[in-house]
């Protein structure tokens, strides 16, 4: 059997495709800022706080050390010491 690593995406809809649970939440794998990937389209939004498209090679807002395309799919963990909580995320 072969695990998969679990995807937690945000409840708000997504500003690029306007479509629901698409969100990807991402984490920068030097600070673990949140930031979300569209998985429907691609689009990147460096702050999950303010869903506001930027460029993939965008850098991170917390560290300023990689790229927004770089980061890893985010875990519970990180997602709740980010401060949201699972009634912003599934």
């Amino acid at each position: 059997m072969k695990a998969r690593k679990t995807t937690w995406t945000l409840h708000t809809p997504c500003p690029a495709c306007q479509q629901g649970s698409t969100l990807l939440l991402v984490a920068c794998p030097g600070c673990a800022h949140l930031a979300a990937q569209c998985a429907e389209e691609g689009a990147t939004f460096a702050d999950v706080r303010v869903l506001v498209a930027t460029a993939a090679d965008t850098k991170c807002r917390g560290c300023g050390l990689y790229p927004v395309s770089g980061f890893a799919l985010a875990t519970d963990v990180q997602i709740l010491a980010a401060g949201l909580t699972p009634a912003d995320y599934s």
